[in-house]
């Protein structure tokens, strides 16, 4: 019943980036946990890897543990790199709802006494606000609306384009029904963004520039 409240939760909200904690490491992992061959050890990439390591690397800079693993350059892995894992959040979100979930391990411990609490407060206080921080930063927005300035009726998705060959285009995120708004985590860079609804798919633009920093708005879509 809680796992059904939160799938729920989560779906019926546009989140952009959204993180997890969990014990028994020190590391920020970014999807894929599970992989379809049911094989790890190997990096197995989302269509949004760049933007996904981008989240974990600002979090283990904030987190001077986490950046100085042995165990994981950098404080951060893929999670079919380091071990496969089937049902887990950051994977349900991301390919569901469109939300960048990444998972922190933020303890050895898995249980910690109630008494360190203080000190992994101290450990990540930065790191939390430096992933708070990317939604700011390198993103697309805007709102796609009908000829009537209205929310188009039903699903609508955005899909957002590097034009690379492996992956072929990252992945597309809902809009929101009630505004019209969506809002996509990207890194610097050019990009292609379609808007997909009953009618069909429509190319909206395919020269959008992104700079580091600070998000692209591209304004009022109308289909």
């Amino acid at each position: 019943v809680e796992v059904q409240a939160m799938m729920k939760w989560s779906a019926s909200r546009h989140f952009v980036a959204s993180a997890n904690l969990h014990g028994g490491s020190i590391v920020a992992n970014y999807p894929w946990d599970g992989s379809s061959d049911h094989r790890s050890g190997y990096v197995d990439p989302t269509p949004d890897n760049d933007s996904f390591r981008a989240l974990a690397k600002a979090y283990a800079n904030g987190n001077p543990d986490m950046k100085a693993s042995r165990e994981f350059k950098d404080g951060i892995t893929n999670g079919v790199q380091w071990y496969s894992l089937y049902g887990g959040m950051q994977d349900w979100n991301y390919l569901w709802t469109g939300d960048q979930e990444i998972t922190l391990e933020l303890s050895y411990r898995k249980f910690p006494a109630a008494r360190d609490l203080p000190g992994y407060w101290k450990a990540n206080k930065k790191a939390l606000f430096n992933l708070m921080e990317m939604v700011r930063g390198p993103s697309i927005r805007g709102r796609v609306l009908d000829q009537a300035d209205k929310p188009v009726a039903g699903k609508v998705f955005v899909k957002v384009s590097d034009g690379s060959e492996d992956p072929p285009a990252l992945h597309w995120v809902p809009v929101d029904v009630d505004t019209g708004d969506f809002f996509k985590l990207v890194v610097p860079g050019k990009y292609t963004v379609e808007v997909a609804t009953s009618q069909g798919i429509v190319q909206v633009d395919n020269e959008v520039v992104v700079m580091n920093g600070r998000p692209t708005d591209i304004g009022i879509v109308r289909v």
